[in-house]
């Protein structure tokens, strides 16, 4: 919620409890020149003795000025969660103000995070069949920050010359690699390291280790999260910003891996090697 809607709904609010509080004071007026005392005696009459009988109380207790008052408010502020059409009330707003605090926090938290470089060690990949995605990034966000959890998977597409496109799917979901790099305690203005094990299947680390000097395989970022928390209120959580997909060649025997910003766009240059 930007902060002119909020600046709306806390107006807003003041003005219509302030016309509930006229409303209320004159209560009496207001019933006798709309007719609600004629139709109230009208319902009463109609309605079956028990009724009467468990509504009288209710009403007795209604009879001072300040009841009425806040009857009428716990009306108003059921409707506006109802219809979702009473944003300028006061009571819906503070509801709803927390959960939007919230998201720009989490928002802002995502501001300072940053991954600046990803690597790939494809030792284990004949013999193991797990390759590992060392991710290196930094925490600006002004918390201690935690990173303890992964959700999504990468998808795996191979490019061969002349060939066409082989499109793996899904790859098996990735795990921390705990016990590698600190994934706690990180501070404010620190870099950090993480390690994720990416099991592959057969296929895959076949092409992997196979690949020939003008293929390449295609990793997509974009559905993985690696998850990063502050440690002082674990509300706070953001996706570190991976790279959109990441591409894999070969040169000279020696695998590297490229930069993809987006899936349409051409490969930019990429520093990250993946040691053999």
């Amino acid at each position: 919620m930007g902060s002119k809607s909020k600046w709306r709904n806390v107006v807003g609010g003041l003005l219509a409890s302030i016309a509930l509080t006229i409303i209320t004071l004159n209560i009496e007026v207001f019933a006798t020149n709309l007719g609600l005392d004629k139709l109230l005696v009208m319902v009463w009459n109609w309605a079956p003795s028990w009724v009467a009988a468990i509504l009288s109380p209710l009403f007795d207790a209604l009879s001072s000025k300040a009841a009425v008052f806040v009857s009428v408010a716990i009306i108003f502020y059921f409707a506006g969660l109802w219809t979702k059409r009473l944003p300028w009330h006061l009571l819906h707003y503070w509801e709803s103000s927390g959960t939007d605090a919230a998201l720009e926090s989490s928002a802002e938290f995502a501001e300072g995070l940053y991954v600046g470089n990803i690597t790939i060690s494809d030792r284990h990949v004949k013999e193991e069949l797990y390759f590992e995605i060392n991710i290196r990034g930094m925490n600006a966000t002004g918390d201690t920050i935690k990173i303890e959890k992964v959700q999504g998977r990468l998808t795996g597409k191979r490019s061969e010359k002349g060939q066409g496109v082989e499109d793996f799917g899904e790859l098996p979901a990735p795990t921390i690699i705990f016990g590698k790099f600190a994934n706690t305690g990180i501070c404010h203005l620190n870099e950090f390291m993480i390690a994720l094990e990416q099991r592959v299947p057969p296929n895959l680390a076949q092409c992997i280790c196979n690949l020939a000097d003008e293929d390449s395989i295609t990793l997509e970022c974009r559905s993985l999260n690696v998850v990063a928390a502050s440690e002082a209120n674990e509300k706070r959580t953001a996706r570190l910003p991976l790279w959109d997909g990441l591409f894999l060649t070969r040169s000279r025997q020696r695998l590297a891996v490229g930069r993809v910003h987006n899936l349409s766009a051409n490969l930019c240059s990429g520093s990250a090697q993946i040691r053999s």
